[in-house]
């Protein structure tokens, strides 16, 4: 059906029942019981839209890296709510994959908070000083010191030691 050539109202109308025949297709449950409009639908479908519309921005770095959601999950929104609810769910959490380049699925998947999961990025940047390792953003907050000084040095090519021992030896005589 080509989109473009429906005038407005009936783009509109087309649209919805493209919705809702996804919707429906996924079981019925979900629009019966009206849980599309809770936060673990809104989890459940924002995976299945980072996985697998190749047209939204964000599926490069997902579906794009061949990142898949599990058939037990995509088959089923009750089955990704139940193990939501069995493994420590909360409104403040989010979920994380636990292997950056594994796939949304029981085993490698669990709920964290914003700080925990900007450490497990792709592009986060680690730095280990004194048998330590921790994120740029980690010894920035630790030390005290701003995150962009410390990732500026970094980008200098500055060695971890110069970078973090710097910082020490400012605290200890400031």
């Amino acid at each position: 059906m080509n989109m473009r050539a429906l005038r407005p109202r009936e783009r509109l109308i087309t649209r919805t029942k493209i919705r809702w025949n996804f919707n429906w297709k996924m079981g019925d449950y979900v629009q019966k019981t009206g849980e599309s409009n809770t936060r673990f639908y809104r989890i459940w479908y924002g995976i299945i839209r980072r996985t697998e519309h190749s047209h939204r921005k964000e599926y490069k770095n997902y579906g794009g890296r061949g990142i898949k959601m599990c058939p037990e999950w995509r088959d089923s929104f009750v089955a990704f709510r139940e193990w939501a609810l069995a493994n420590g769910y909360d409104e403040n959490l989010t979920i994380e994959r636990l292997d950056n380049n594994g796939d949304y699925c029981p085993e490698n998947c669990c709920w964290a908070d914003k700080l925990k999961q900007e450490n497990n990025k792709v592009n986060t940047i680690m730095l280990t000083h004194n048998g330590r390792t921790l994120s740029i953003s980690d010894w920035a907050r630790e030390q005290g010191v701003p995150y962009a000084r410390l990732k500026k040095r970094v980008r200098l090519g500055w060695t971890p030691d110069r970078v973090l021992d710097l910082i020490t030896y400012k605290n200890q005589y400031a």
